[in-house]
């Protein structure tokens, strides 16, 4: 051999060692993050979590992608068929990848030209995990590496249920269990072939190819789908009938209305999501498949917040015409570069504009444009019809709440806010926490309110768990003043001398209650209001008989629970169970509980609701069918009103007022306002719950109502005054002529 050969035969073969070492090294560098084997089978696509209602309906989810993943058993094979005759006839034949495609690919790289398709199902699936849309060399080959390595870690089948679960099938669904229950309502097994066909061309191009966007081209994709299977049916899939292919093509598309998450109930979700994180920390809700069941009832929050909204309407139609012409006390306008403004934000706009064909109005707040929401109601009408005229006298000042986005809402309503709890579960059965169906404030748990006279049970539920008061025990509304502050009743001038704890607070007698207080004390109230669940601070004073501290419509309803309970609370508890994709079940809330006050003690105050019904401030809930308890309430000059009351089945709460704190108006309040609300929720739990029973524990008698005397044998045979309920020991005896009067009154008033 010449020397010059030689020379050149070695340098081809350094040149061939160099060029293969570096392509070893390039190759290791642009696949050394990728998953191995044991990563690839414990690879799991992002999937939705599920919130279910007690009754096992959706009512909504959390997701990055919306997915659920299902085994393959529970896909049809002819979906797997068509998937196959769409994408890769020759699965089941190759390693993963087709070494032909690849080399021209390579080639055309090399050659400067854009590379051409012919992946295999599996590095179609890789590309989706790898979540690189790129086309380069390097993607290719990592492509073709991790293509291996799925083949080599996952059976076929695996493969194909993997694919099924992870593609996009268009409209934000992923996977052949969502694409099947968002185009035909239904699960994946049942599945025909046409509807298969459809489904398996969508992912080439799903924005595209969606029935819901272009039929026809739905239509032919799906046309080219079954010639697919036609053509290559006798040498891949001989048992699929031609016949039955024919079939399939000759169906119509018929594609169902899109699924929908029930409305009104986003407070459920928010509070889920926060108790969920809390509980799961560690976990991604977004991607974790989990199914939650919750302890709602989806028809009765739907009914609540209709019923909310029905009755605030009432009331904002009562109140509309003053309060577009007094206008709001609202917050600040905000600074040309301040942030957007917080969701269900008061603000003061301005009318800017009219479009002149759509009728829209632009508000302007600050350096900001909006968008006025107004929808064909009849109030929308009137309020648009307010609006022109006060835009053509110039008085462009209009109070708006920010909705969010681009849009603000003419802010003249009232807000509320609905709780209920089944008192013998700890779960809640609705949370409404606005009049509106979209995501906003939750009022219901977030918004610090004065309840009022609604507080008073808690006073007179005290009084009575100390044994100090029994239902003969006498009060006194009579004029009283302490240092700076004189309370007054809701009647200034009318007192009613001597009355029983049962007319009290049937009649909401607010002296009465204030010298309750005084008697067992502001801190022992205190102490008693936080064992019922109540955890803001309380003012330490005695205008806490009257409501003067705020609290939250859950706290203030759980509070009445207890009594509902029998005298035990019950943590409210929403997360009623949690479940694993794998059907294992992970830690849900438990409901912690514990004794507050003895059964009978609580029947007695509920003896004393029972009142606020049937001769009381709250007789509207007589409407209802069944027996009730319960209080009203309304705050310092009506700025809040409330119902909280329970049956022997459910306890609720319903709260309204506005969120600026402005007054509700001449005449309105917790009978006016909150009762009928309350009553229409009641109505809608749909049950029959049963009377009210006394604890067999008790002693009933019957006493004056006038004197809190225990009548003779004979008179109370005959069925004469009150009846009344007494812890043995603590009954009067029949010589008691004046019962048991407050002996904290001063001896002058008791002369009087």
């Amino acid at each position: 051999m010449k020397p010059w050969l030689a020379r050149v035969i070695v340098a081809m073969a350094v040149l061939f060692a160099v060029a293969v070492l570096t392509l070893a090294i390039t190759v290791k560098v642009w696949t050394a993050d990728l998953p191995n084997l044991d990563e690839v089978r414990a690879y799991r696509p992002p999937e939705s979590t599920w919130l279910l209602d007690k009754d096992g309906r959706l009512i909504g989810e959390f997701f990055e992608e919306r997915r659920r993943c299902v085994a393959t058993a529970a896909i049809p094979r002819h979906f797997f068929l068509s998937v196959l005759a769409a994408e890769d006839a020759n699965f089941f034949q190759h390693g993963g990848f087709d070494a032909t495609a690849i080399g021209r690919a390579v080639l055309y790289r090399v050659t400067g030209r854009q590379l051409q398709g012919g992946s295999t199902l599996t590095q179609q699936l890789v590309k989706l995990l790898l979540l690189n849309p790129e086309r380069t060399l390097k993607r290719k080959v990592r492509e073709v590496i991790l293509a291996r390595r799925v083949e080599a870690a996952l059976s076929k089948e695996e493969i194909l249920t993997l694919y099924a679960n992870h593609v996009n099938f268009g409209h934000g669904r992923y996977g052949i269990s969502e694409a099947s229950r968002y185009y035909f309502g239904k699960a994946p097994k049942d599945l025909d072939l046409a509807e298969s066909a459809l489904l398996a061309g969508l992912p080439q191009a799903p924005a595209r190819l969606s029935p819901r966007v272009n039929l026809d081209a739905a239509q032919r994709r799906r046309s080219y789908v079954l010639r697919q299977l036609a053509a290559k049916r006798s040498t891949h899939w001989p048992d699929l009938s031609a016949e039955a292919i024919s079939a399939a093509g000759g169906r119509p598309i018929e594609i169902t209305p899109p699924p929908s998450v029930p409305d009104g109930a986003f407070e459920v979700l928010s509070e889920a999501r926060e108790r969920l994180a809390a509980l799961h920390p560690k976990i991604n809700l977004n991607t974790a498949g989990l199914t939650v069941t919750l302890t709602l009832d989806l028809s009765l929050q739907t009914q609540a917040r209709a019923a909310l909204a029905k009755q605030l309407g009432e009331l904002d139609a009562r109140l509309f015409q003053r309060f577009l012409s007094e206008g709001l006390k609202l917050a600040k306008v905000p600074k040309a570069d301040a942030a957007e403004p917080q969701r269900g934000a008061l603000l003061r706009g301005e009318l800017a504009a009219i479009d002149a064909t759509s009728g829209a109005f632009e508000v302007r707040v600050g350096s900001r444009s909006y968008r006025l929401a107004t929808g064909p109601n009849t109030r929308d009408h009137a309020l648009r019809g307010k609006l022109e005229a006060r835009f053509k006298d110039g008085k462009r000042a209009v109070p708006v709440r920010f909705i969010g986005g681009e849009r603000v809402e003419v802010a003249v309503g009232p807000e509320g806010a609905i709780v209920v709890i089944d008192p013998h579960e700890g779960a809640l059965r609705a949370l409404v926490g606005s009049r509106a169906d979209r995501p906003g404030f939750n009022r219901a748990v977030a918004a610090l309110r004065q309840p009022g006279s609604a507080f008073k049970p808690i006073v007179f539920g005290q009084a009575l768990t100390s044994g100090r008061y029994t239902h003969a025990s006498r009060l006194f509304d009579a004029p009283v003043s302490y240092e700076a502050w004189q309370p007054q009743n809701y009647e200034p001038w009318h007192f009613r001398g001597q009355v029983s704890l049962r007319e009290a607070l049937a009649q909401s007698i607010n002296l009465a209650a204030v010298r309750l207080t005084e008697s067992v004390t502001v801190p022992e109230v205190i102490r008693f209001a936080q064992s019922l669940g109540i955890t803001r601070p309380l003012t330490p004073d005695l205008s806490l008989a009257l409501g003067s501290s705020e609290v939250t419509v859950l706290e203030l309803t759980q509070a009445y629970a207890v009594f509902a309970a029998g005298g035990i609370y019950r943590t409210p508890r929403l997360i009623a169970e949690v479940r694993d994709p794998k059907g294992a079940r992970l830690e849900a809330e438990v409901v912690a509980s514990r004794r507050v006050t003895s059964e009978a003690s609580a029947y007695l105050l509920t003896s004393l609701l029972r009142s606020v019904v049937t001769s009381g401030t709250g007789r509207r809930a007589q409407a209802l069918p069944f027996e009730t308890a319960g209080k009203t309430g309304t705050s310092n000059r009506a700025r809040d009103a409330w119902f909280v009351g329970y049956s022997t089945e459910l306890c609720a709460g319903v709260w309204v007022g506005f969120d600026d704190r402005r007054v509700l108006g001449a005449g309105e309040g917790g009978s006016s306002v909150a009762l009928p609300i309350w009553v229409a929720t009641m109505q809608a739990a749909a049950s029959k719950p049963a009377p009210f029973a006394a604890p067999s524990s008790l002693v009933a008698l019957r006493l004056d109502p006038q004197t809190g005397r225990r009548l003779k044998p004979e008179q109370a045979a005959a069925g004469q005054g009150e009846l009344a309920y007494f812890i043995p020991g603590t009954e009067p005896p029949l010589d008691d002529v004046e019962g048991d009067i407050d002996a904290s009154l001063d001896a002058a008033l008791f002369e009087e």
